[in-house]
């Protein structure tokens, strides 16, 4: 398990796509950087164990409210 702070090695851990661009994109609509926006959620999702789709959901949907 990767802990925080601790950079992900791509050689020693695949990369789990916890999130779709497509979804993303549905998400933030008009948002010219989904490409780079879902490689980092990819990237550090899992690193806090946000893993499952209920798990991604309930972050998404909290990012949303605070973001208005």
């Amino acid at each position: 398990m990767i802990k925080p702070g601790k950079m992900l090695n791509t050689q020693e851990e695949p990369t789990i796509s916890v999130i779709t661009q497509q979804q993303l994109s549905q998400m933030i609509p008009g948002n010219p950087y989904i490409a780079q926006w879902c490689d980092a959620l990819n990237e550090i999702l899992p690193v806090y164990e946000i893993n499952t789709p209920v798990r991604v959901a309930a972050f998404m949907a909290q990012c949303a409210h605070e973001s208005g």
